[in-house]
């Protein structure tokens, strides 16, 4: 695995470190807040459980090995605001909420009846929020406790995209429509759509002014 560093001038990728995970594939990768934490996802083949690695950019590349795995294989990753904890989901429905320092599971929650497509945090880290691509919902739980807070009502297609909005107020779906359900960040309570040509991800600018909408194909019904 390669880390670079873009060149503002010229936005050119030249390699900065490389870590070695010999025998190993990344599934999946997340930076922390402040770019201090990579987080990885690996395994030794296709069949083989899931690892997490967080790699402390900050302490000469040292690696934090999870001692528990995910069964089956991992489908979203995210860091907590602060950067102390991170959670992880998988094909099967699970999340695992874990410490960062300790590489320890800290809560397991049987989330959604099958593949999760995104997780992401609340701006205050209180919360986090779960898509679940088969039974079409998005969940709050309590990242503290693991306690669940709230689900929306299935929607009439199955969830392909979750994003929070930069003012942390609003969780945006997406899913195969022209409207893009949106949900109270605190309540999950349905607020207007946001309504934009048919896609299925979407992605907010930093600042909240522009949103970018994507769609593929191959998820189309």
């Amino acid at each position: 695995l390669t880390l670079f560093e873009l060149a503002e001038e010229t936005a050119a990728a030249q390699p900065l470190t490389e870590f070695k995970i010999s025998g190993l594939q990344a599934n999946k990768c997340e930076f922390a807040a402040g770019d201090q934490h990579l987080l990885l996802g690996v395994r030794s083949n296709r069949r083989a459980a899931e690892r997490m690695r967080v790699v402390d950019l900050a302490a000469d590349a040292q690696i934090i090995e999870t001692a528990e795995t995910h069964s089956d294989p991992v489908s979203s990753l995210c860091f907590s605001p602060d950067g102390l904890r991170f959670a992880s989901s998988d094909n099967s429905g699970i999340i695992r909420i874990w410490d960062v320092r300790a590489g320890k599971v800290l809560h397991t929650i049987q989330a959604h009846t099958g593949n999760i497509v995104e997780l992401c945090f609340s701006r205050d880290g209180r919360m986090l929020y779960s898509a679940g691509h088969r039974d079409k919902i998005v969940s709050a739980w309590d990242s503290e406790s693991g306690d669940w807070l709230a689900t929306t009502k299935p929607l009439s297609q199955p969830v392909q995209d979750l994003t929070l909005s930069p003012d942390g107020d609003a969780l945006v779906v997406g899913h195969w429509g022209s409207n893009f359900p949106r949900y109270d960040a605190e309540t999950l309570q349905p607020l207007e759509p946001l309504k934009v040509p048919r896609a299925n991800r979407l992605q907010y600018s930093p600042d909240g002014e522009f949103v970018a909408v994507s769609r593929n194909n191959g998820d189309e019904p």
